[in-house]
């Protein structure tokens, strides 16, 4: 097939098969169709998809994969359930060692591809000790608006409390939480603290935030740890202040967590998404965590 017959298949919508032949950046794969690139997110060398064309450009376009036709023998079990959906890891669906190869490759290309060195050779990639739990910061956000993956919406399953959220952003919407059922990037204790305050939070009937009606009143969850000391934060950003709400809750979050050597509470009445720069109250604790 040249060049000329494979670029009028590729346009926004069209349903295609092809092979992934290369890792390209943030866990997405490269396909070609006659010399035409696409780019799809979740794949691996070796793949054989079926992918719709959701973004085309002039030399390059997007799909997003449907159907995994003949898996790539690079593939490796996920750790966590959400990956291919949630937006905070890219590779799981590799292995480690494997990531690290073609990252390495990544760099090399840069060079050579743009700054024209020819004769350069990457150095290998330096693996972390640990390639999951490694995070000292985890932003969770509540909403109103949960993200149904796909195998909740074909299961003939009651999906329970579709109107509230505690989890990541799925990526491009930031009105779409997934409501995270587990999660690997931070310590244990990170997640386990994020469900109990959604447990909370259902409990006792407090709302989520609405981005679009600028309504509700829980936002986010902000969780900071640290590996050289036992210091850990939380930080619950709200949009008012309500200290009926408020007061019991951290009287919860202390006697349910004692391990929390600091917890803050942040009020956050704009529109704005950032939990930065608005006024906070120290609960507990300095404030502040030492690493």
């Amino acid at each position: 097939m040249n060049s000329e017959q494979a670029l009028p298949a590729v346009k926004k919508g069209r349903i295609i098969d092809f092979s992934i032949t290369k890792a390209a950046f943030e866990g997405k794969g490269l396909g070609k169709v006659g010399e035409f690139a696409i780019f799809v997110k979740h794949t691996a060398p070796g793949d054989l998809i079926r992918a719709r064309i959701i973004r085309k450009k002039k030399k390059f376009a997007e799909g997003i994969l449907l159907e995994l036709l003949e898996p790539s023998s690079l593939r490796v079990e996920p750790l966590c359930r959400h990956a291919g959906v949630c937006g905070g890891c890219n590779w799981q669906h590799i292995s480690y060692e494997q990531e690290l190869l073609f990252k390495q490759e990544h760099v090399q290309d840069h060079f050579r591809r743009i700054g024209g060195f020819e004769d350069l050779v990457a150095e290998e990639a330096l693996g972390a000790p640990e390639p999951y739990y490694y995070r000292n910061k985890m932003e969770y956000s509540f909403g109103d608006r949960r993200w149904l993956t796909g195998e909740e919406i074909t299961s003939e399953r009651e999906i329970e409390n579709k109107d509230f959220a505690l989890g990541l952003h799925v990526p491009g919407r930031y009105d779409r939480i997934l409501n995270l059922e587990e999660c690997h990037l931070q310590i244990p204790v990170s997640f386990e603290i994020m469900d109990a305050l959604r447990s909370y939070a259902l409990e006792h009937h407090i709302p989520p935030y609405n981005t679009h009606k600028h309504e509700g009143f829980l936002r986010n969850v902000i969780i900071r740890t640290t590996v050289h000391t036992d210091d850990l934060m939380v930080n619950l950003v709200t949009a008012s202040e309500s200290p009926e709400i408020i007061d019991p809750l951290f009287g919860w979050l202390k006697k349910t967590f004692p391990g929390i050597t600091t917890a803050i509470h942040t009020v956050n009445a704009t529109r704005s998404p950032s939990s930065d720069g608005h006024p906070f109250t120290v609960r507990w604790g300095p404030g502040f965590i030492e690493e």
